[in-house]
């Protein structure tokens, strides 16, 4: 795939996020938002992240799995689309937590404690290592796969939580409808969703987009 396909990827990714986190900043309020829906596309994020991360950490020269031998600027731009998704994710999630509705505060606790948890197993192991550059093993050395371990888990259980994100996100806008409705029925004034409905189609058809295209992106599956 040509770089400057893969740059306007990640000039969409950081678009497709904007109205959202607007829309969170300017109503500070996360009424209509699963939580949970926020968190796990955290995680898939992150998990991405930190997978495509170990593969240059321990494959500096290139021809581990998902790189080019050696390492070219398509890989780079790669990894730096998946930052960008990871960054604007997190803002995502962070401002979710910032303005989460008063009352029960056991779901914000624990989806604090769950991505503290996915985070510091995946993700910061990767950048100490990028930072200190001690992990430079070669590709098939079996210690690399060991090690590794964690973040392959947590990308198959980021991959599930994926689907389950969106199952989560239904549910609530189906429950905020229903109780507009009845609130309606007493005359009673209900909030707005801080959900930005043009953040989701804009997510939609560019993750889409990335999801058929990475094939085309990578080298060692093609």
């Amino acid at each position: 795939m040509a770089n400057w396909l893969r740059i306007t990827l990640t000039i969409a990714t950081a678009i497709s996020f904007i109205p959202q986190l607007n829309q969170l900043w300017s109503t500070k309020d996360s009424v209509g938002i699963a939580i949970y829906y926020v968190l796990f596309n955290a995680i898939v994020a992150t998990s991405s992240l930190a997978v495509f991360a170990a593969c240059i950490n321990n494959w500096p020269d290139g021809g581990g799995p998902f790189l080019h031998k050696p390492i070219d600027n398509g890989d780079r731009l790669n990894l730096l689309q998946l930052l960008v998704a990871f960054l604007f994710a997190f803002a995502f999630f962070v401002l979710t937590l910032i303005y989460y509705p008063c009352g029960n505060q056991s779901p914000k606790r624990a989806a604090i404690i769950g991505y503290t948890s996915l985070f510091c197993l995946t993700l910061l192991p990767q950048l100490s290592f990028f930072i200190d550059g001690t992990r430079k093993m070669s590709y098939g050395d079996y210690l690399v796969e060991i090690a590794l371990i964690p973040v392959w888990l947590g990308h198959m259980l980021a991959t599930i939580l994926g689907v389950l994100a969106v199952v989560l996100q239904a549910r609530q806008v189906l429950m905020q409808l229903h109780h507009k409705q009845q609130q309606q029925l007493i005359s009673n004034p209900v909030p707005a969703s801080a959900l930005s409905p043009l953040s989701l189609k804009l997510q939609a058809i560019v993750f889409a987009v990335l999801a058929i295209s990475w094939p085309w992106r990578l080298h060692r599956v093609l």
